[in-house]
């Protein structure tokens, strides 16, 4: 969950930053523990 609350904040900044950005590509990859 931990990955996914700093992908949410970069995404924040992001849109901060530019705020004429309509949308961002973000990727969260999960790894599965066996």
């Amino acid at each position: 969950m931990d990955k996914f609350l700093q992908l949410a904040v970069y995404l924040g900044e992001v849109f901060t930053a530019q705020p004429l950005r309509k949308f961002v590509h973000g990727f969260h990859f999960l790894d599965k523990k066996s």
